[in-house]
C-alpha cells in the first residue's frame, strides 16, 4: 500500500444512539435536524454503517470497528469486551501504537460499563478517560453532554500536543442519547418542533426527546469540526453512530408506522434496515466528497486507512477486498456491492468471509499463527 508522507492525528466518535430520523416518511420538522451532518458530506465520505446491534450493545459495535472483526463469527448474546478479552489484543488502538500513535479513549460514563477499563488497556490504548475524569460537567437528559465532549475532545488534544510530538488516536463514546426517551427531557421551548398527525402518541413524546437530543449533538459536532479546520496538524474524524433505538412502546413501532419497514420485520430484506447509522469522515486536509453507500462497522477503520493512505495491515487489505463484493454482513444478513439483501453468499464472499473467520478465529481463540504477517 501507499505510504502516508505524514502521520494524521486521528479521532474516531462512535456517538450514542446516534441514527438519522428524517429517513421516516410522515414526520415534518420545521427546521433541519442535522444540518452540520448534512453541509458536511459537501467534503467528506459519507453514507451509513451497518451495525450488528439494535437498541443497546453498544460495546458489540465497538469492537467490531477497534478490532475489524465481526460478531457473525461470534455466538449470538456473547459480549466480547466481558468475555474475550483477557489479555492484549489487535485492534487499531494497539497497530497505531506500534506506529509511534499516542492512544486515548475517552467515554463520560462509568468506567466499568461494559468492563471498558479492563478492555481499553488490552486494546492498546495508553490512557482512558471515564466520567471520573469529566469535573462538573454540563449535562444533558441527566448524562454528559455531547458539547461537554467536545470540549474535552478539544482540550485533550491541545494538551497532548503540549507535551508529545507524537501523533495522536482519540476513540470516543458519547451518552447523551441514551435511551429511554422522556419528552419531559427538555422544556416545550427547547424542544424541535415538528408534526406527525399519523403516529401514536407514546411515539411522539419520545421523537420531542430524540430529536432534540440528536439536534443538539450534530451541533456539538459542527463546533468540533470548525475547531479542527483551523488546527496546523493533519486531521482525520470519524463520526457514526452506534445502534438505531426504539421510540414508543414497542421495540419496531416507529419504523413500522412509518413504513420505513413492514409489520413482517423479521424479514431480512427489511430488517438490515434497523441496523443503519449515519457515517462520516471528514478530514482538514483533503475535502473530497463522495456517498460510500454502506459499510459494516468492521469496515470503517481500513476504509479510513485506504481513504488517506495509511499503512495499513494485511488484514485490513483483506477487509477494502470484502469490500469490493459485499456491503455489509451482520446478523446473518448480506449485503452485495450494491447494497442489496443476498439471500446467500457468491463463492467469493463465501470464500473470502471464510478467510476473515479464520483469521478472526486464530487470533481471538488460536495460537495466533497469523499476527506477525496479517496484523503487524
Amino acid at each position: 500500500m501507499p505510504q502516508a508522507i505524514d502521520q494524521p492525528d486521528i479521532i474516531v466518535i462512535m456517538s450514542e444512539g446516534f441514527w438519522d430520523i428524517t429517513n421516516l416518511k410522515g414526520i415534518t420538522f420545521e427546521e433541519e435536524v442535522l444540518p452540520n451532518l448534512k453541509a458536511l458530506k459537501n467534503e467528506s465520505l459519507y453514507g451509513y454503517t451497518m451495525v450488528p446491534v439494535f437498541g443497546g450493545g453498544t460495546s458489540n459495535t465497538e469492537w467490531e470497528v477497534l478490532t475489524g472483526f465481526s460478531k457473525n463469527y461470534l455466538p449470538s448474546e456473547s459480549t466480547p469486551y466481558q468475555q474475550y478479552i483477557n489479555g492484549p489484543s489487535f485492534s487499531v488502538a494497539s497497530y497505531l501504537k506500534k506506529q509511534g500513535y499516542d492512544t486515548l479513549a475517552m467515554h463520560p460514563h462509568f468506567p466499568e460499563n461494559w468492563n471498558r477499563n479492563t478492555a481499553y488497556p488490552y486494546l492498546g490504548f495508553d490512557q482512558f478517560l471515564s466520567l471520573n475524569d469529566f469535573t462538573n460537567p454540563l449535562k444533558e437528559r441527566n448524562l454528559v453532554s455531547d458539547y461537554t465532549v467536545t470540549n474535552k475532545i478539544i482540550s485533550e488534544y491541545k494538551k497532548y500536543k503540549s507535551l508529545s510530538n507524537h501523533p495522536l488516536f482519540t476513540f470516543v463514546v458519547t451518552v447523551q442519547n441514551h435511551v429511554s426517551y422522556d419528552h419531559n427531557n427538555y422544556t416545550t421551548q427547547d424542544q424541535i418542533k415538528f408534526s406527525a398527525p399519523f403516529l401514536s402518541e407514546d411515539i411522539i413524546n419520545d421523537i420531542k426527546d430524540f430529536a432534540t437530543g440528536i439536534h443538539h449533538s450534530d451541533d456539538a459536532l459542527g463546533k468540533l469540526i470548525d475547531y479542527f479546520k483551523n488546527v496546523n496538524n493533519k486531521v482525520i474524524i470519524v463520526f457514526f453512530g452506534d445502534h438505531m433505538t426504539t421510540l414508543g412502546d414497542s421495540t419496531f413501532k416507529v419504523f413500522e408506522e412509518t413504513g420505513y419497514i413492514s409489520n413482517s420485520s423479521t424479514n431480512s430484506d427489511e430488517y438490515y434496515k434497523t441496523m443503519l447509522t449515519p457515517l462520516l469522515i471528514w478530514s482538514n486536509y483533503d475535502s473530497e466528497s463522495k456517498d460510500i453507500g454502506i459499510r459494516s462497522s468492521f469496515q470503517i477503520m481500513p476504509t479510513v486507512f485506504q481513504k488517506y493512505l495509511l499503512t495499513m495491515p494485511a488484514y485490513y487489505e483483506l477487509l477494502c477486498e470484502i469490500q469490493k463484493y459485499s456491503n455489509g454482513f451482520t446478523n446473518g444478513i448480506v449485503l452485495d456491492q450494491e447494497s442489496q439483501v443476498s439471500s446467500s453468499l457468491t463463492q467469493t464472499q463465501e470464500e473470502l468471509y471464510r478467510i476473515q473467520e479464520l483469521l478472526q478465529y486464530d487470533m481471538m481463540f488460536g495460537d495466533q499463527y497469523s499476527k506477525e504477517k496479517m496484523f503487524e
